[in-house]
């Protein structure tokens, strides 16, 4: 259908003189213009002098700071009468006699009133021509004495919780002309919604239809909604209509994308148009037919990058090409070798275990060692009131057995802690390697893997051990069973069980990694719904279509699996916490999102409610709105306040070139590009479709891979708050797709070698295609395109190669060395008894390095800048005999003695002894000091 015979339809333009007509019949009648104080969308009404919405006794308020301003955007229509203007406040109630307050609008008083302790509502009246005078838009400023409470920083005036314009026509109904800005988007939205339903969408029709009746009451009686309800409305239905004509429209893009695709095919790349005879040369048991690719001609053969087999060559071409790939394969274990060698003598000479998770997971891998079971040594906070201070880790990941086989075979020292994670970190680069070969060449995998060991993010997981190597080892793998297999193939039965395996595994390393469990089995049925054929020809096929018995089959052995492998954590979890998942975390995402500072997790000491979810309420839309800011900055390319570290585009995820060029490998490269993928990929050879197992590199990788980002970026933006470290699962592919894309331009821009003759035996389908004119290189010009072809890997490679390898030698700089935590640790170790409690800010590490117990140190639940009633209270019940402080000196010293603590200050600097405690030990940065609960005073003199 064109455009054209749209717009010669009678019911269009009848439509939108319909909503047009509705939107102005709408305007004619009285109308109250509220602003919900305290609600989501207050903002539109709300301007200066508002601090954050709060909930309270079950109602929603703002304080005003003394001079708050409420903008009457969209108000509508001016007629000639008054308007009444009603305020519903509340004055701090310990404050009296209340002082007055003063209503202006524009530069005019209205009306100034002394407001009541209790809730009340008072009522104003504006005259016309006092709104004309204000302006356009009119703005109403409320004007009342401030005054401070103890333990908030705010200057408060009164709480608001309503403001509404009701408008007083002479006779109820009159003719009066609306603004033309939302007859606009009525016109626009009805425009939309008709090209909707001319598709016959069920949505689209139920769409015109709220918009029409809903949109408009909302309008009338809630003005400021109109603001952004209209704009949003009209983009969301602009986005639908985009959808249903996507054809008409952008009909060019798929052909402009076949294009930039056939580059590389019409050019010999990677994979070339290849000459197979019309008989099977080969059989995979698992496939069938062999893959026709794994003898392909290959215009790489004859080049130092290069990697291929022929089906036509001799004997002695293929032994050649196998012997190319095997030194391949040669300077990757060289590459294994060196780095094993760097990161023992690293690790060796690093002697601080990490914080926080790091130490953790050596502590608990300790306590198992040692027959003590899944057990922690300190209590790191204060949700759970503990019988002692040694109890049942909350977290039991896997990385904690993993150390526990070194401290079992060798010792519980620092250095074994961090084997485990060098030899996964030596798997992940060949496993890199092996996935990267399968999918693309051996030249891809090299590059890819090369980049994965010079990584400076994934060499500090080495350093300082933590989960996130295991969940990126065990996600890579997920992943490329999900894009190489389907469900709907029972022949690959053993590759459900193995994914099952796995994902049990991806939830006992972390129980976040559900999500993109749910991402890629989403996907992997979506494929399976799509094509449910079997992938092997030999197979017969159940059903004529939809979800069949094989699918269903396979799904069940994934689930069941899974299920058997997490059981263990889950059961243990039920047991020991009564949930199957069971985390301090599910306290603090409601803290530290949502009311930071950090520091404020600390600060529920026995408390009467624990946070959780419906603390979002409590904290407000403010709060939210901050939160998710932060989260959304922090995954750009900022800084997240809460987790630290640059975003996905600062460079902690892949270096800004490698995600440029892995964006233009998901977006731009071929689908049917790569080499041997044994079990099973096709191609369009010499005319003849094969079976496409895999979907090619735009179907088979880009959408799994952003379908899990999308989910679990979203999960940890909701819910939990962004560090680098947990989006390392998807550095792997960032690199793959970045040598993919390198190598692309590569065999784009260096001409194909010829191919062979085919043989008399062949067919005229298998004969080669030519290279297209454009892309033909003659005499000098083929010397040129090869030479920049060859700079371009060269010069790239070199590049991120170089830049991440500088970066590693700066930061090795850093690791090694003595840390003033370790001395005072080994100092305390060697002069208390076993069994001894110190109270410290980092309980993990001091605890591991010292042998001792720990416990945090508080804060005050009423204001969080003290600590000293709590240290007390601690001290007593987790019998604490020592006090120590860090970060005395140097980067984030006053963030502990001036934002936290402040009634322990002057323990941080001159380091002196205080009513209650006794100076024992101390260097550049930390201060051990002995604890007297007896002598403890009120504040902290020196």
């Amino acid at each position: 259908m064109s455009s054209g015979s749209i717009l010669r339809r009678r019911s269009l333009w009848l439509t939108l003189l319909a909503a047009l007509l509705f939107g102005v019949l709408a305007y004619q009648f009285s109308s109250v213009y509220v602003v919900p104080v305290g609600s989501w969308y207050d903002r539109v009404a709300i301007r200066e002098g508002w601090w954050g919405d709060e909930l309270a006794d079950n109602q929603r308020y703002r304080w005003t700071s003394g001079h708050s301003e409420v903008e009457l955007a969209n108000f509508g229509p001016l007629v000639s009468g008054n308007y009444g203007l009603e305020v519903k406040a509340q004055f701090y109630n310990k404050i009296s006699p209340p002082p007055p307050i003063t209503i202006t609008i524009g530069s005019k008083e209205i009306y100034p009133r002394n407001f009541d302790p209790r809730l009340h509502s008072y009522n104003f009246v504006i005259s016309n021509a006092d709104i004309q005078a204000a302006g356009n838009p009119p703005r109403l400023t409320i004007t009342v004495p401030t005054f401070t409470v103890r333990g908030d920083s705010r200057t408060l005036g009164i709480k608001v919780t309503d403001i509404s314009v009701a408008t007083a026509f002479d006779n109820g109904f009159r003719l009066t002309i609306p603004p033309i800005t939302p007859l606009l988007y009525l016109v626009l939205i009805a425009l939309f919604a008709y090209l909707i339903i001319t598709r016959q969408r069920i949505f689209g029709t139920i769409f015109a239809g709220v918009t029409f009746i809903g949109i408009t009451i909302l309008e009338v009686f809630y003005l400021p909604l109109s603001v952004w309800l209209l704009p949003a409305a009209t983009v969301f239905a602009l986005a639908l209509a985009l959808i249903g004509w996507r054809r008409e429209l952008f009909g060019w893009y798929p052909s402009l994308i076949a294009r930039l695709r056939a580059l590389p095919t019409a050019s010999q790349p990677i994979v070339s148009q290849p000459i197979v005879s019309q008989r099977i040369v080969k059989t995979d048991k698992r496939i069938g037919p062999a893959d026709p690719t794994s003898d392909a001609a290959n215009s790489f053969s004859q080049r130092v990058f290069g990697e291929g087999e022929s089906s036509n060559s001799s004997n002695a071409e293929n032994s050649k090409l196998k012997t190319q790939n095997s030194k391949l394969v040669l300077v990757l274990i060289l590459a294994l070798i060196v780095y094993a060698a760097f990161a023992l003598w690293l690790i060796a000479n690093v002697d601080f275990i990490g914080h926080a998770d790091y130490a953790d997971n050596a502590v608990v891998a300790r306590n198992i060692a040692h027959g003590l079971g899944a057990t922690t040594d300190y209590v790191a906070q204060f949700y759970t009131q503990y019988p002692s201070v040694q109890h049942a880790a909350d977290t039991w990941p896997l990385l904690q057995p993993l150390i526990t086989v070194p401290f079992l075979l060798v010792s519980d020292t620092t250095f074994a802690a961090k084997l485990p994670n060098l030899i996964l970190m030596l798997v992940l680069a060949g496993s890199v390697f092996y996935v990267g070969r399968r999918i693309w060449d051996a030249r891809v995998a090299l590059l890819a893997a090369l980049l994965m060991l010079v990584s400076p993010a994934f060499l500090g997981m080495v350093v300082y051990p933590i989960n996130d190597l295991v969940f990126t080892l065990l996600f890579l793998w997920l992943l490329y069973i999900v894009v190489t297999r389907r469900l709907s193939d029972v022949a690959s039965w053993h590759a459900w069980v193995v994914w099952g395996i796995l994902a049990g595994l991806l939830m006992w390393s972390k129980p976040s990694g559900a999500t993109l469990l749910v991402a890629l089995f989403g996907y992997a049925l979506w494929v399976a719904l799509k094509r449910p054929q079997p992938l092997t020809p030999a197979l017969p096929r159940y059903g004529g279509g939809g979800i069949g018995r094989r699918t269903i089959i396979s799904s069940l052995i994934v689930v069941a699996v899974a299920l058997a492998v997490v059981s263990p954590l889950l059961v243990r979890n039920v047991t020991t916490f009564g949930s199957p998942f069971y985390s301090t975390e599910s306290y603090d995402a409601w803290v530290l999102k949502w009311n930071p500072p950090f520091e404020r997790i600390y600060a529920y000491w026995q408390p009467t409610d624990l946070p959780n979810r419906s603390w979002l309420l409590r904290y407000g839309y403010d709060a939210m709105y901050r939160g998710l800011g932060r989260e959304v900055q922090a995954l750009g390319a900022g800084n997240s306040p809460t987790g630290g570290g640059a975003g996905l585009l600062g460079g902690d995820i892949g270096r800004p070139l490698a995600v440029a060029l892995a964006i233009l490998a998901l977006f731009v490269a071929p689908r049917g590009w790569r080499t041997s993928l044994a079990d099973g990929a096709g191609a369009n050879i010499g005319g003849n479709s094969l079976p496409d197992l895999r979907g090619g590199l735009g179907r088979g990788v880009t959408t799994p891979l952003l379908l899990s980002l999308i989910l679990y970026a979203g999960f940890v933006t909701l819910y939990w708050h962004y560090e680098a470290r947990y989006f390392y699962a998807y550095v792997p592919w960032v690199y793959l797709l970045a040598a993919a894309a390198l190598f692309w331009l590569y065999d784009v821009i260096a001409p194909a070698a010829p191919l062979p003759k085919p043989s008399p035996l062949q067919g005229r389908e298998s004969a080669p295609l030519p290279n297209p004119p454009l892309l033909q290189g003659r005499g000098y010009r083929t010397g040129v395109r090869n030479v920049a072809a060859a700079l371009i890997v060269v010069v790239y490679a070199g590049f991120l190669l170089f830049t991440s390898i500088s970066q590693l030698v700066e930061d090795t700089g850093n690791y090694v060395g003595a840390t003033p935590l370790v001395a005072a640790a080994q100092w305390f170790e060697a002069n208390t008894s076993p069994g001894t409690v110190a109270m410290s800010r980092n309980p993990w590490e001091f605890s591991w390095h010292s042998h001792r117990l720990g416990v945090m140190i508080p804060l005050d639940p009423q204001d969080i800048s003290r600590s000293l009633p709590q240290i007390k209270a601690a001290a007593q019940q987790y019998h604490a005999s020592y006090l120590m402080l860090d970060h005395l000196g140097g980067p984030g010293a006053s963030y502990f003695r001036t934002d936290w603590r402040k009634d322990i200050a002057p323990m941080y600097n001159p380091r002196t002894a205080c009513m209650g405690f006794s100076l024992v030990y101390q260097n550049q940065s930390v201060a051990i000091y002995k604890i007297d609960a007896s002598k403890m005073g009120a504040s902290c003199h020196p």
